[in-house]
């Protein structure tokens, strides 16, 4: 064979085997960075899911703290006309505990003889349940009950025969040797206009908002599993295989698909009765193969390219200038592998070119939605006139405020300001004037109440509201006053106001500790009458109360 045909022979080898090596190493390194974005974006959903998740549980506690005292209430009651009708068990009815249920206002009530099973109920798929299966936990709970006379609830959970999620509670009658257990349905007690956000999360379409917010996620679910069942938290009536949850309650590893997550969560108090929790999150690989599938087609035609150019730049003596610059490509890849503002740059006007931008204009992408994700969340707690939080961020703060005091039994107080005659104002300066006196009120709020626990919001139009933990009566009246002060030494005209030539507020100010038999309901209707106290005192004073 010809020497010129050997070197013909070992060009074509050198050049496909240059396009072999850099194709395979662009395709491991856009691989690997693909996959550690996809991971990152599904780390990030599982934080925020997770971080839901928190947020509703504390929020449901608050909620079943009234239901428990209903309960407790109901059953003792219950247990006592029970009693009083039928002392000896072979009277007892399914009319009579239907007459009772109805009576004292139960989803359902059932009966527990002392070997703790269900022999009587309102709902007859119940009757014959063994409430010794849950856990070891639960049955302690219940042989505590039998005749004492004591009263015993627990987080909701999912009915053992349909999954409806149900506040149980369990009262037995001394002497009577039965345990009263009566349930509160969840999804009639929330009614339209109260309790929404917690609502929706429940029963409503908080999963399709999940899945509309990330497109990688295809389904959210939460599992809530005893010894006996295993049911569906947010698909109520779905069990999941009972194999696999016997595992995950017994801490033994189950096979999880690639795409798909499956870990205990913290639930409150759920514990305390042998249950719990799991979260599940599938997602959906479909983008990042379609990503990957047209990186690979890119990739196999500079590969191509690379092996053409690389074989007529080896005869003509200009190897260098593909090699040269496609390590130059790689090199500037692996430097980006976390998304930068430093762009990658090739020379020229080709396909390696036309790739590096690809790769910049993806990373931007990236780069950009994250950005717009921060920006919504941002606006959607965001007073837009004022830049202070607005009303769905206050709603938020004060309920885990309030349960933070609750747990600490610490001192709490609430301020509600209101702009004096500001309907007064608007006539007469016109609504920009309006606007630009509101963000002066805003600016002054924020000086006096400099320290970092305070929380303020824009209530309503003219009205503000600020909630100081761990302030007693005494520090919340001074705050209150400086307030007043300070609007009164701001000097806005107001030509209009019957109290005063300049602007001035009134305040309602009301102080508790945790210890409080209130609910956050309660506080804001206080702190409200306070207010409107004020005005009716003839305004641009301080109205105070505690409990």
């Amino acid at each position: 064979m010809l020497l010129k045909h050997k070197i013909n022979i070992f060009i074509a080898i050198t050049a496909f085997f240059s396009a072999f090596v850099a194709f395979s190493a662009a395709i491991w390194v856009l691989d690997n960075y693909l996959a550690a974005r996809d991971k990152e974006q599904r780390q990030a959903a599982i934080v925020t899911i997770k971080q839901d998740i928190e947020v509703f549980d504390r929020i449901l506690a608050v909620v079943e703290e009234k239901w428990a005292d209903e309960l407790q209430i109901s059953l003792r009651n219950l247990a006592k006309d029970l009693f009083a009708a039928a002392p000896n068990k072979i009277d007892i009815s399914n009319e009579l505990l239907r007459q009772l249920r109805t009576k004292h206002q139960l989803s359902d009530v059932h009966l527990i003889n002392t070997d703790l099973v269900v022999f009587d109920s309102t709902y007859l798929p119940e009757i014959g349940i063994d409430m010794k299966g849950y856990s070891d936990n639960y049955t302690a709970n219940l042989e505590r009950l039998m005749n004492n006379g004591e009263f015993f609830t627990h987080r909701v959970s999912l009915s053992t025969e349909t999954g409806d999620l149900k506040k149980y509670a369990y009262y037995s009658h001394p002497g009577s040797n039965i345990i009263v257990n009566g349930d509160l349905d969840i999804k009639s007690r929330f009614d339209k206009g109260k309790n929404d956000e917690i609502a929706d999360y429940l029963f409503g379409d908080y999963i399709q908002k999940l899945a509309g917010k990330y497109k990688t996620i295809n389904e959210v679910d939460v599992f809530i599993v005893s010894q006996v069942d295993q049911w569906s938290l947010f698909k109520q009536g779905t069990k999941i295989d009972e194999k696999i949850a016997r595992n995950l309650y017994n801490g033994i590893d189950v096979e999880i698909p690639h795409n798909a997550y499956i870990a205990p969560i913290l639930m409150q108090s759920y514990d305390e009765v042998g249950l719990k929790a799991f979260l599940l999150i599938e997602f959906n690989n479909s983008l990042l193969e379609n990503t990957k599938s047209n990186l690979l087609w890119i990739m196999l035609l500079v590969a191509l390219w690379v092996m053409v150019f690389v074989y007529a730049c080896l005869r003509s003596g200009g190897k260098a200038l593909i090699v040269d610059r496609f390590a130059s490509l790689l090199e500037q890849i692996k430097a980006n592998g976390d998304v930068q503002n430093v762009a990658i740059k090739i020379s020229g006007n080709d396909e390696l070119n036309q790739l590096a931008l690809s790769i910049n204009d993806m990373m931007k992408r990236i780069k950009k939605e994250q950005a717009k994700n921060k920006k919504l969340v941002d606006i959607s707690l965001q007073d837009s006139l004022t830049t202070l939080a607005n009303r769905r961020w206050f709603d938020q703060k004060i309920t885990l405020e309030w349960s933070s005091a609750k747990l600490t039994n610490s001192d709490f107080s609430v301020l509600m300001i209101d702009v004096d005659f500001f309907k007064k104002y608007n006539d007469l300066y016109g609504h920009s004037s309006g606007d630009r006196c509101l963000r002066k009120i805003a600016t002054i709020l924020k000086t006096v109440m400099s320290r970092p626990t305070d929380f303020i919001a824009r209530y309503g139009g003219e009205e503000f509201i600020c909630i100081l933990p761990n302030t007693d009566p005494a520090g919340a009246r001074k705050i209150a006053d400086e307030i007043l002060k300070a609007v009164s030494d701001a000097k806005i005209i107001h030509e209009n106001s019957t109290v005063h030539s300049t602007v001035t507020v009134s305040i309602g100010c009301f102080s508790t500790t945790g210890d409080a038999k209130l609910g956050v309901g309660n506080i804001i209707e206080e702190v409200d009458k306070l207010l409107y106290l004020s005005k009716n005192r003839g305004r641009n004073c301080v109205s105070q109360n505690t409990h």
